[in-house]
Formats: structure tokens, C-alpha cells, sequence
């Protein structure tokens, strides 16, 4: 625990290298915070505050060796690497579909990392493109049956789940093609959701110089605005969480989401999030973002609360990014076992968040009908 409690007080320092270097850097071995970072898929953050200026010098005694810096330096040169591909390959994906004839929006990845200090920083993962046809039929059903019959040219055989499909990769990274952003397995919650997202981007036209929730990243693709983010990450926090489990990468993106807040109406976005079945998991992550990871108080959308926020936070720390390494992990090693493991993790949620865990093994079977229509 205190390994742990070392390596998070380390990590507030480097998301905000204006605080004071924490004395607990004098236990820490580098080569361990490396397999944590790693395990948590926050290699970049880290390194941001070993090569600080203000740290380079002030180590308490425990500067790291030329093996540990040749280590670290090594795995964040790989990062680089990878997001300059990531964003390359975004941009060509997103061309690709406007050439076909549909907008397209990235989805977390690349556009989060916008929002980094320094955004080659932050470890890059598949590419996730929310895409609808320029001409808006009007109706959701119909878009998404015309996203379906394009990628299906491409990729004919391959099963298509409620919000996207996987399509052909770019290189070596794995492209999905969403036509919903995300979606809830309370009923009213999921029709809530599809609407407003609906809403969002029906109207979108990216050469409009009319407002719309797209920002243009300056790479080649487009990504949502803070207000839609705020609603769409912490979904999909939410939905991970209980489903697959989540790591600080995805929290750390909704840190650095909230700490860019130009004032927005923060009250009205609270709003929202009840609207949608989300302040539970709102506070919980405030939680975690006010008394883990120091953020201020002042940029939360939904006041801190304890009982949600360590619920998850013990999740993250035991299972590490999407709870690879939990044993209570749902995972695709048969499906009589996932499913069990499903209910297993439904049971263990439902006293924090009812709705969704109550809901969830009816939606399996609806969502099991629906992939047999599609």
C-alpha cells in the first residue's frame, strides 16, 4: 500500500508539475513505477514529470540511473511514434469517409490527446470514428443502416454490435466505425442517450461555419466539443466500469477534459447527466479526480462523493487499464463463463448503480436478437 500511495503522490505531481515534488519519490524504485504506468497504460504522465525541469534536479536522494532514464526514455519515444501513426492513420480514415460521403467524428483517442500537455504523451489505442452520412436521412435507424451496408463492401462477414462495427484496420491499428457513440442498457436511459446523440450530429455539417460539436483538430479529422465529452466520456467510463472495467488512462483523460473548462454552464451539464442516469458515477469519478489525483474542486460538474468513487477506484487499481488483470474480469474464454462473470459483476454493482446492473443481463438478450437482425 504504500508502494501505491508512493507512485500516486508522484502522479499528482506530474499531472500539475507546479505542485511541490512529493518526498515519498525517495522510496520509489523506477523500474516498478514503470510496470505500474504500464499497467495502466500512463507511461506518458509519468514521464512528463521525470523530465520536468523542476524534478530533474530534486529526487531526494533517488534520481533515477542511466538504465532506469534509458528505460523510460525508450518506452516514451515508442508512444510518439505511435500517436504520430495513430493521428496519420486517423486523418486517412476520416478522408476516406468524407470522400464516401459521410461526416465523421473521432471519437476519445487522438482528440482527447489534444487536451494533454503534451498530447504524443498519452498511450494511443485503436482508432474509434463515429460516422453518419452527410445527408441526414431524418432518422437514426436509417443512418445507421447506411453506415452497416458501406462497411459491409469491406468487411462482409463481420458481426455487427449495437453501437459500431469493426472495420478493415488502418496498417496495424484497429479501426471501429461507430454509429452510435455509446448506449445504456436502462431502456429509458439508452433512448435518452440516443436521442441527444442523434440530435448532436444529424444537423453537423463540417464545412458549416454554423456552431455544431465539431472541433477541428488541425490533423485531418474532427472530435467533439467539451460539453458533448463531458457527457460522452463519462459514459463510457460508466459503461467500462461496470461492464469491462477501466484504468487511470481513462480518468486522467476526464481530468484533463475538466481541468480545459472555459466556463461552460456546469449546472446545466449536471442536469444532463441526471437526465441520463449518470450522476452516480459523475460523483464517483469526482471523487477520485478531487481526493486522488488533486484536481480542484472548482472544475467538478457533480460534487465528490466517496461511496461511488471508491467502488471504482478499488476496480482500477486491482484490475489496471480496462481490468486486464483482474480475475473477475468478464472475458471472452467461453460464453458460459463470460456471461457468469457478467452476472458475477452485475451483483457486485447493483447496490451503487441499480439501474444499469438490473437491466444489464435483459439487455444481453435484446442486444443477442438484435446482432442476429444485423
Amino acid at each position: 500500500m504504500e508502494k501505491l500511495e508512493s507512485y500516486i503522490e508522484f502522479l499528482k505531481y506530474c499531472l500539475d508539475t507546479s505542485r511541490p515534488i512529493p518526498a515519498s519519490v525517495a522510496t520509489i524504485n523506477w523500474h516498478d513505477l514503470l510496470e505500474f504506468a504500464q499497467k495502466q497504460s500512463i507511461v506518458g504522465i509519468f514521464w512528463q514529470g521525470i523530465n520536468s525541469p523542476s524534478a530533474l534536479n530534486n529526487f531526494y536522494g533517488n534520481k533515477p540511473t542511466d538504465d532506469d532514464v534509458m528505460e523510460w526514455m525508450g518506452e516514451a519515444h515508442l508512444l510518439q511514434m505511435q500517436s504520430k501513426l495513430v493521428d496519420e492513420k486517423a486523418a486517412w480514415v476520416a478522408g476516406n469517409f468524407k470522400q464516401e460521403g459521410f461526416k465523421s467524428c473521432l471519437l476519445k483517442g487522438q482528440g482527447i490527446a489534444l487536451l494533454y500537455p503534451n498530447p504524443a504523451l498519452r498511450t494511443s489505442g485503436d482508432i474509434d470514428i463515429w460516422v453518419a452520412p452527410m445527408k441526414a436521412s431524418g432518422s437514426q435507424e436509417e443512418d445507421v443502416e447506411a453506415v452497416l451496408s458501406y462497411c459491409r463492401k469491406f468487411v462482409p462477414d463481420t458481426k455487427a454490435c449495437y453501437h459500431h462495427i469493426d472495420f478493415r484496420n488502418a496498417g496495424e491499428i484497429s479501426v471501429e466505425v461507430h454509429y452510435r457513440p455509446s448506449w445504456a442498457s436502462c431502456p429509458w436511459h439508452n433512448q435518452r442517450l440516443q436521442k441527444y446523440f442523434f440530435g448532436c450530429f444529424s444537423s453537423v455539417h463540417p464545412s458549416s461555419d454554423e456552431k455544431s460539436i465539431l472541433l477541428d483538430s488541425g490533423k485531418g479529422f474532427f472530435y467533439p466539443d467539451f460539453e458533448f465529452n463531458v457527457i460522452f466520456l463519462l459514459h463510457h467510463i460508466y459503461r467500462h466500469a461496470l461492464y469491462e472495467g477501466i484504468g487511470l488512462r481513462q480518468i486522467i483523460d476526464y481530468y484533463y477534459l475538466l481541468f480545459s473548462n472555459k466556463g461552460v454552464n456546469k449546472a446545466k451539464l449536471a442536469k444532463q447527466l441526471a437526465y441520463f442516469g449518470m450522476q452516480k458515477i459523475a460523483s464517483g469519478i469526482s471523487w477520485i479526480l478531487v481526493e486522488i489525483l488533486g484536481l480542484k474542486e472548482d472544475y467538478m460538474i457533480v460534487a465528490p462523493n466517496a461511496k461511488y468513487g471508491r467502488i471504482i477506484w478499488d476496480d482500477i487499481i486491482e484490475g489496471g487499464n480496462f481490468c486486464k488483470y483482474s480475475s473477475d474480469q468478464p472475458s471472452a474464454s467461453g460464453t458460459y463463463l463470460h456471461n457468469l462473470k457478467r452476472i458475477k459483476k452485475d451483483l457486485k454493482m447493483l447496490s451503487y448503480f441499480p439501474a444499469e446492473c438490473l437491466w444489464e443481463p435483459w439487455f444481453r438478450i435484446w442486444h443477442w436478437a438484435w446482432r442476429k437482425r444485423h
